[in-house]
């Protein structure tokens, strides 16, 4: 069968969808249309959804997508429906659990086969073309499904009626009242027995660099001063950085490694990573002020600024993995290459620092970690090996950068700037932070309406809920940093939106969809990690940090209701609840409100910011009147100082003598 040049897709803005548009495969984007014309003619759906720099979903379009075989199969039986999951998380969020719930398995490609009414009764992710030794193939499953779907439809809808149930019930609450301090002890307990006792890390491979066990660790360290946690935060900060998970040459770090030594990365880069991933180590900073981690988050933060800053000052979401088809090609080396540009001499230093195998088994390329920390190639010599092979490598072709401009992970961004810049005391970083904030509203904030993603200056979709929960936290963090108001006025706002549009006001937490928007089969309300922070539980402690900002109790009442609905499943799935660290130990940290007025109160503030926690509230009034005073609140007392010297003694005791 001939087929057209390019499918629906081709008017698509996601450059995932254009990835798609050539395809032999008659896709459609979600739509009206494409289910209309399922019903019509009385066909299944696929629905499939990946991302524009996944390795696998490349592999699979040229390998699946791409084989007419295939395509004259799916466009006769099936009608086919790409969506861009980082355009659309809210359908790919639903259909990627009722893949687990068949599976066991997550992931994408993610493949899920519908009825005409977005009902599922089968999922997976890659699929190969062709039957192998443990997988049926997507021939052999798109005829089993067609013949089952036309010839035993009661199958399928007792199939999809039972994975749609599945999805809308509730958390199994029981009426059990937890303490904060026995949740966080279970949750420390289950991260305990997740570290890699030999490896650092967390769990077995695939291994990912994720912040959420990070701050949990910090935040509990300093409540019970736990060296056993000092000592896994430590160990797992150190190897990420040595490791293979970050680009030794150009900085910023891979999505994950396929190993448990770390050595063997998947090489993604997300923008999302590297702001989670600079959010720990600069709060690390804070908390054990080593060398290392401050020059991790300054090069964490030069990496973007060179390979993923956009020209009107927001940042792009990814940089591929592959180049001409091949995964990790950019990142890999061959001997011959090294010494080719660093000379025979500086080449074995450098072999013997980042464990390059010189013989003929590493001709396929080396791939680069800190083999010996303590090696002869250092300071000014190191760094200079570092530019050189950084220039050879910008000669070949690089890797694809998806330029797709996402309010939530430009949000994350923002924050970790602004902690960055109070914490490493670096007006730059303010500047980044402001200018990016400022840039993010521009392009995705258009009257009065908070929009997901854009492309080329073209907003798409209304706003889901991790775009409010991160965009509150980057408004609150650079509050903190700059004292400015507005930010406050702004995180109002949006806060506003969630519980008028998002908010379970019956039950308790918010769902991922605003109610404006035009329904799914369920709406879908999460209270655990991913890859990313958990959007409830960064809406929980947002609000509570909004309580004390504004003396507005609705906002700590909510916060302590969204927690109460998740509490049950937090206790249920421990090793995916850990961003809900923050608000259990709020108050088990000893929760500090600082207010400083007067004359010379902002002065007095940014003198001493560095030394201020998650967990604590600055507040300024300059326009107060009489001497120089700061209220400080703490388990429910307030106490007052007043005049510079007794207040910078005191801030002295409680911060710089700690």
């Amino acid at each position: 069968m001939r087929h057209s040049k390019t499918n629906h897709l081709a008017t698509e803005k996601s450059l995932y969808l254009q990835q798609h548009a050539a395809n032999p495969i008659n896709w459609y984007p979600w739509g009206d249309e494409a289910f209309e014309l399922a019903q019509h003619e009385n066909k299944p759906v696929l629905l499939s959804s990946g991302y524009s720099t996944c390795h696998w979903c490349h592999v699979m379009s040229d390998e699946v997508f791409m084989d007419s075989e295939v395509a004259d199969y799916l466009n006769e039986h099936f009608i086919a429906i790409k969506i861009d999951r980082e355009e659309r998380p809210d359908i790919d969020a639903i259909y990627m659990k009722v893949c687990q719930m068949l599976t066991g398995q997550a992931g994408w490609p993610l493949n899920v086969f519908l009825t005409a009414e977005q009902a599922p009764f089968y999922a997976a992710t890659y699929i190969p073309k062709d039957d192998t030794h443990n997988q049926p193939g997507m021939m052999s499953i798109i005829k089993h499904l067609k013949r089952v779907y036309d010839e035993m439809p009661e199958q399928i809808e007792g199939i999809s009626q039972q994975l749609i149930k599945g999805l809308a019930d509730p958390p199994n609450n029981t009426l059990e009242d937890y303490a904060d301090k026995e949740v966080v002890e279970h949750l420390y307990g289950n991260l305990r027995a997740q570290f890699d006792l030999e490896n650092a890390g967390f769990g077995k491979a695939p291994k990912y660099p994720t912040s959420q066990p990070i701050q949990f660790l910090m935040n509990y360290s300093t409540r019970y001063s736990s060296i056993e946690a000092d000592e896994m935060l430590s160990k797992t900060l150190e190897e990420w950085r040595y490791s293979a998970l970050f680009d030794q040459i150009d900085g910023g770090f891979f999505r994950y490694t396929v190993d448990e030594r770390h050595r063997s990365p998947h090489f993604e880069k997300m923008l999302y990573d590297q702001a989670l991933l600079l959010d720990s180590y600069v709060t690390a900073y804070q908390y054990q002020p080593k060398e290392l981690y401050k020059e991790t988050s300054r090069r964490l933060i030069d990496f973007v600024d060179r390979l993923l800053m956009s020209e009107n000052g927001v940042f792009h979401s990814a940089i591929d993995a592959d180049v001409k088809g091949v995964e990790g090609a950019y990142y890999k080396w061959r001997w011959d290459e090294v010494v080719s540009v660093l000379g025979s001499e500086t080449a074995v230093l450098f072999a013997y620092r980042f464990g390059l195998i010189t013989q003929e088994q590493g001709a396929k390329g080396n791939i680069l970690y800190v083999n010996e920390r303590d090696s002869e190639l250092r300071g000014n010599k190191l760094i200079d090996s570092l530019a050189k092979l950084s220039n050879h490598r910008k000669q070949e072709l690089s890797p694809f950068v998806e330029t797709k401009i996402k309010t939530s992970w430009n949000a994350l961004m923002v924050k970790s700037l602004a902690k960055a810049s109070r914490i490493l005391g670096d007006q730059s970083y303010q500047r980044r932070a402001e200018d990016c904030f400022d840039a993010l509203i521009n392009v995705n904030y258009r009257d009065g309406n908070l929009y997901a993603t854009s492309m080329e200056g073209v907003v798409k979709e209304i706003a889901f809920l991790d775009d409010y929960a991160y965009l509150i936290e980057a408004c609150i963090e650079l509050n903190q940093l700059t004292f400015k108001h507005k930010y406050i006025e702004l995180a109002i706002v949006l806060a506003n939106v969630l519980t008028e549009h998002f908010e379970d006001k019956q039950a308790g937490g918010f769902y991922f969809t605003d109610d404006r928007e035009l329904p799914l089969i369920i709406r879908d309300k999460e209270g655990l990690d991913t890859a990313l922070p958990n959007a409830n539980a960064s809406i929980t402690f947002s609000f509570w940090q909004l309580s004390q900002l504004t003396n507005d109790s609705f906002y700590s009442e909510c916060a302590k209701k969204t927690y109460c609905f998740f509490e049950e499943d937090i206790m249920r799935y421990p090793t995916v609840s850990f961003s809900w660290g923050r608000y259990l130990m709020r108050d088990i940290c000893d929760a500090k409100v600082l207010k400083f007025r007067g004359e010379g109160a902002l002065l007095l503030a940014k003198e001493y910011q560095k030394y201020k926690k998650d967990s604590e509230i600055w507040c300024i009034d300059e326009k107060g009147e009489g001497a120089l005073r700061l209220e400080f609140c703490e388990k429910y007392t307030c106490k007052i100082y007043e005049g510079v010297d007794i207040i910078k003694k005191f801030l002295r005791e409680i911060y710089v003598s700690v």
